[in-house]
This record gives structure tokens, C-alpha cells and sequence, in this order.
């Protein structure tokens, strides 16, 4: 039984890790750590919800070849099927800060997105919502950082896109390794049962 006990408990103290590690960071109240400059100015009232995936200079938007290589990146950067695909999501922007940053959310507060772009002069950024939300922040200091748009002036947003796969992303090796360690905990249990009786 002590064995158990002592199971449970490391299995428990991994999965609080593993979510504070996969935990994105949300500043939807602009409470949260700003973006600053060198001179310890901050950049705007909100940073981006989510994880920072890419920023690549030309546009999100546009005609069917646009998205299809907005899609080709993302497969890449996240190791994904080439199966994967991006379909636009309706959202509404509150814009803060003469249009550097903000907050989002979706049209209908049942719907969630996963994945997000900025666009702000000549470049865009794309996010990763993990797990997928119905409203969060956004900010364009990742695009002043880049300094593929504007050679690095400030950046009012020019659009904003929220997308939802059509295929699941493929799961992560931690979220993987904590149901492995679970189900091995179970068949131990069950084992143990059985061989009591």
C-alpha cells in the first residue's frame, strides 16, 4: 500500500509540473509583466497571450497560396502532418496604446482559437494558444523586436487573424510521458489486486 502512496504522489508532483510548464502566460487584464524597452519604458498595456511561434515579413491574408504557406510554417514549427490546416476564426479586437496593443476575443464566447497572427507593417507574428481560449491580449513589441516591419518603428496593428486547426496537433512528449506514468500506475494497482485474491 505504502508503495502506492509513494506513486501517486510522484505522479501527481510530475503532471503540476508538467502543466506549469506548458502553461502559456495570459495577460488579458494588462496586470501582467509589460513589454519593455532598453530604457525600462513599457511598450503598451498588454503583452500576447499565448507562445510566440514565427514571425515572417509579408502577409497572413490574402489569396488561397498566402495561407497554404502560413500553414507550411506552422507544420514546421510544431513538427506537424502535412495534413494540417488553418481555418480563420471570427474575432473581435479592442485596440489600447494608439493601436500597439490590446484584446481579443471570439465572436462567440463558445467558440476558442488556438492560434492567432498580428500583422503590423511589413511583417506578421503567429501565436500558439495552449490551451485553445475564447479571449486573451495581444501586442505588435515581438514585430517591433523583429525589426522586419517598419525597421523597428512603433506598430499600429494593420489586421489581426484567429485560426483553429481542422487536424489535432500532435501531443506533446510530456503530456505523453504523464498518461504513460498513469496508466503504468493503474495496471500496478489492478496487478496487485489480482494477485491478492
Amino acid at each position: 500500500m505504502r508503495k502506492i502512496s509513494v506513486l501517486s504522489v510522484i505522479s501527481i508532483i510530475v503532471a503540476w509540473t508538467t502543466m506549469a510548464w506548458t502553461l502559456p502566460i495570459l495577460n488579458d487584464d494588462g496586470t501582467g509583466p509589460l513589454d519593455t524597452f532598453a530604457n525600462g519604458t513599457s511598450y503598451g498595456t498588454y503583452t500576447n497571450s499565448g507562445n510566440l511561434l514565427f514571425i515572417e515579413s509579408g502577409n497572413n491574408l490574402g489569396n488561397p497560396a498566402n495561407r497554404a504557406w502560413v500553414e507550411s510554417i506552422v507544420e514546421n514549427s510544431l513538427s506537424l502532418s502535412s495534413d494540417f490546416e488553418l481555418h480563420a476564426t471570427n474575432v473581435s479586437l479592442t485596440p489600447f496604446d494608439s493601436g500597439l496593443t490590446g484584446t481579443w476575443a471570439t465572436d462567440n464566447s463558445a467558440d476558442v482559437l488556438s492560434f492567432y497572427a498580428v500583422k503590423a507593417g511589413n511583417a506578421f507574428a503567429m501565436y500558439q494558444v495552449t490551451p485553445a481560449d475564447s479571449m486573451g491580449s495581444w501586442s505588435t513589441f515581438d514585430l517591433w523586436l523583429s525589426g522586419l516591419a517598419n525597421n523597428g518603428a512603433d506598430l499600429a496593428i494593420s489586421h489581426y487573424t484567429g485560426y483553429n486547426p481542422s487536424a489535432a496537433p500532435v501531443p506533446e512528449p510530456a503530456t505523453i510521458i504523464l498518461l504513460g506514468t498513469g496508466l503504468v500506475g493503474l495496471f500496478g494497482l489492478g496487478r496487485k489486486k489480482i494477485f491478492k485474491n
